[in-house]
């Protein structure tokens, strides 16, 4: 396959003779759990919209909005290499552009200096793409110095080296080094009320002409999701006014697929509106939000309903009995939402979420037949 098609955009897949062994593609084992919904979608196609037209792209959103998979999951796609780095407040220039390091290899000269090439250089040469993740971590010094990387025309100039210059436009004829077409440019954030945080300056932020904001998953994203891994159903997605087919594949959780006698899917109803519900009762700032009044309030994020199925579906067999069923889930709930909780304000809440579900430790209103 020389070419992928991603909605409206096609893109050119690298050629395996083409990636150097020091950096490799993303494992496609990495993406048998991944969903791609409707929003999930959405994000893809822009994120392929700008690679095609080179646009450096930034995407902010929420813990575990799945910004960084969407990126890598492209990259499987087109057999792209990726360099991430992860920002934050004692990240340097030399990580990035490069520093002197001492040269362990020339015995003759002990104390001898040489330049080592950092992860942004090694990207232009080859043709990596880089992913700059928690971008607006990163003391401001460190973004505008890689200003020249976010223009229409990318360039870079090593004034920490030898003033040698990096260019789209470098030919046989000048003395400039060639910018790998390849090369790419992402960065992920979270809002900048999170801690730890700062806000972008607007001309900064104006600078990522591929900016996108990724909403966080709905119900329905969820549920999704848990069809996917139980059934090997991916959804139907609408997206920019085309309908899209989803296809089985084959499930991950098996134990839970090959129970008889249970209504599974009101099941993976019931995981679906309870994780959203958390999720937002986390995140709501009124009078009966979860952590309300707390410095760090409670997180529920797509990795957590993960740890969830995987610990129920690993924990029972088929055949087991109902009893011993219900059993395994209500330790699941309480593990891994229940135990996230500590005042007991909060742990009540979650419980009468839980019961008004059916899936509570007052109630159970599910495979009771």
């Amino acid at each position: 396959m020389k070419r992928v098609r991603v909605g409206e955009t096609l893109l050119k897949r690298r050629d395996i003779g083409d990636v150097l062994e020091e950096i490799s593609p993303p494992s496609a084992d990495a993406f048998n759990h991944y969903c791609i919904d409707e929003n999930t979608a959405g994000v893809l196609h822009h994120v392929a919209t700008c690679v095609h037209h080179r646009e450096p792209c930034l995407l902010e959103g929420e813990t575990a909005t799945s910004k960084t998979s969407i990126i890598l999951f492209l990259a499987q796609l087109l057999n792209q290499p990726v360099k991430r780095i992860n920002l934050n407040g004692q990240t340097d220039t030399g990580e990035i552009i490069g520093r002197y390091v001492p040269d362990d290899d020339d015995a003759a000269q002990p104390g001898k200096w040489r330049w080592q090439h950092g992860d942004i250089v090694n990207a232009m040469n080859h043709g990596w793409w880089v992913i700059l993740d928690e971008v607006n971590l990163a003391e401001p010094q460190i973004l505008e110095r890689l200003n020249p990387l976010l223009e229409k025309h990318p360039s870079l100039t090593l004034s920490e080296y030898d003033n040698s210059e990096y260019s789209v436009f470098a030919s046989e004829k000048d003395k400039r080094n060639p910018i790998h077409p390849d090369f790419r440019i992402f960065a992920t954030m979270n809002p900048a009320e999170y801690a730890g945080r700062t806000a972008l300056s607007p001309a900064y932020k104006d600078r990522w002409t591929g900016y996108r904001f990724v909403r966080p998953p709905e119900e329905r994203d969820y549920l999704a999701m848990l069809n996917l891994w139980v059934h090997g159903t991916t959804p139907n997605v609408h997206v920019l006014g085309h309908d899209y087919t989803g296809t089985e594949l084959q499930p991950w959780l098996t134990s839970l697929g090959a129970l008889q006698g249970v209504d599974i899917d009101q099941f993976l109803t019931a995981i679906a509106r309870l994780h959203y519900g958390v999720v937002k009762a986390a995140s709501s700032t009124g009078s009966t939000g979860l952590g309300r009044g707390r410095r760090e309030r409670p997180v529920f994020t797509r990795r957590l309903l993960m740890a969830l199925m995987e610990y129920i579906d690993g924990s029972i067999d088929p055949g087991d009995e109902p009893e011993r069923i219900i059993r395994v889930i209500r330790l699941g709930l309480r593990r891994y939402y229940l135990s996230r909780v500590t005042a007991e304000s909060d742990r009540e809440t979650v419980c009468n979420l839980l019961d008004g579900l059916g899936i509570g430790p007052n109630v159970w209103t599910l495979w009771t037949e």
